[in-house]
């Protein structure tokens, strides 16, 4: 077997960082949550003792990976933006104040996400300045692509693949996706495939103007993929 080759079956093969893994699984469930998590909760989760929770807990903490509330639970915290901000920090340094824009002009929280594999992450919010109640979302929130308008939104802006939801496919043709209190649009940079989307979210007691939000997410999303 050639060296290449047997490097590649060794690596895929080979044993795995029980530790690493763990902590990446804290990282996952908090990201998946709206809510911050006891450490009890955490370990139930993950199936793990409640010693090893709080050891992994307290080197995420040490990180910034990880924040814990005055009361005791944990959420995820701004060091998750460092770590992928070597690949997004193009589209993110274009996309603060067009983020900004769209939560001040719509009173809506306003997103910017990206594709990580099947899920689509916040990289960033902009929650609008005012006392109506709005969304709040952790750096690192994760949803799976198909059940996000803001996944649907990067899926819609890659070229179509057979199977593919009809939501995806209808959302292409219309150049964003509106659904109940959200409207979100792909992020195509220089023509090339999506990798993020950018649009709003309200809350559902919110009074919601689709079609001012479509066309002011649509032009915030173009401006971003034109830089």
């Amino acid at each position: 077997m050639a060296g290449g080759a047997a490097f590649e079956h060794d690596f895929e093969k080979g044993e795995v960082s029980q530790t690493l893994d763990r902590g990446l699984a804290v990282l996952q469930l908090l990201g998946a949550g709206r809510s911050s998590l006891t450490p009890a909760q955490i370990a139930a989760e993950l199936t793990i003792a409640r010693p090893i929770a709080y050891r992994l807990l307290r080197t995420l903490v040490r990180r910034r990976l990880v924040v814990r509330d005055d009361d005791g639970t944990f959420r995820i915290g701004p060091g998750v933006l460092d770590l992928v901000g070597g690949v997004a920090s193009n589209v993110l340094e274009s996309a603060m104040p067009e983020l900004t824009r769209l939560a001040d002009t719509l009173d809506c929280t306003a997103i910017l996400a990206i594709a990580d594999g099947d899920d689509t992450v916040f990289l960033a919010t902009v929650e609008p300045v005012g006392p109506n109640p709005h969304l709040s979302y952790p750096p690192g929130f994760r949803q799976p692509a198909h059940e996000s308008p803001f996944g649907i939104a990067i899926l819609a802006g890659c070229p179509r693949l057979a199977g593919e939801p009809a939501s995806v496919a209808k959302s292409r043709r219309r150049g964003h996706v509106l659904v109940a209190g959200a409207v979100a649009a792909p992020i195509n940079r220089r023509g090339r495939d999506a990798t993020a989307s950018i649009g709003v979210a309200s809350t559902e007691s919110a009074a919601f103007d689709g079609a001012r939000a479509i066309a002011l997410v649509a032009a915030a999303a173009a401006r971003i993929g034109a830089r």
